[in-house]
């Protein structure tokens, strides 16, 4: 009887060990999904937007002189010319952001299914990967933090702009497009970095599931 209670006692501490284990391993990668969901999910509205014809896409003739203050064309065109070159750069930084969010869309899309079959499975991470998973964790809070800290500072800022493209307004206009410029590529190394945290989240999940 007591040989049959010690077996039945190591039993329990072992399937207690093996579920404090298997716990501990869809903790940290349900927060590794959480975190990651919210990064996808900023990515996502800070490149949603599209300029118009409201914001700067217009011709050198649309470009109104004031009646109030006369100003010679010859006095502008050399802002004109950096408005427009502003103005393509931005068009282009925005172009690459896009790219940046289908991949992390692309990524996120993978790691989900890969997490799902894994617990789907049963198989318990080793703890070296959950503390890679814990690193990314830490590095994708501190990334999603830095991204929203630049909410209002891209579009919302030339979006203001609305109604404004005068020659006379230029200087303020340039102003307002470098500083805008600073901002979206500050998020595409933002973006960067998390596509390669989410690689490598990827690969190590992939390896669990390699027949």
């Amino acid at each position: 009887m007591k040989t049959t209670k010690l077996v039945l006692l190591g039993f329990l501490g072992i399937f207690t060990l093996f579920a404090a284990v298997g716990c501990t391993e869809q903790s940290v990668l349900d927060q590794f999904i959480k975190v990651a969901n919210d990064v996808e999910s900023s990515s996502v509205s800070y490149s949603e937007e599209s300029l118009s014809s409201e914001d700067g896409i217009v011709s050198e003739t649309s470009l109104e002189v004031s009646e109030y203050s006369i100003v010679q064309l010859s006095e502008t065109s050399s802002d004109l010319i950096a408005f427009q070159e502003l103005r393509l750069e931005i068009l282009d930084l925005h172009d690459q952001i896009v790219v940046q969010r289908e991949a992390i869309q692309a990524l996120m899309d993978s790691i989900r299914t890969q997490a799902q079959a894994i617990k789907d499975a049963g198989y318990v991470l080793l703890e070296d990967d959950m503390a890679t998973l814990q690193q990314a964790i830490d590095d994708l809070t501190g990334l999603r933090e830095n991204l929203r800290a630049t909410e209002g500072q891209a579009y919302q800022r030339i979006f203001d702009l609305r109604g404004s493209y005068t020659r006379e307004n230029l200087p303020q206009i340039i102003t307002v497009y470098t500083e805008v410029i600073d901002v979206l590529e500050y998020r595409m190394d933002l973006f960067t970095q998390a596509i390669e945290i989410l690689q490598n989240a990827d690969v190590l999940l992939s390896d669990y599931l390699e027949s």
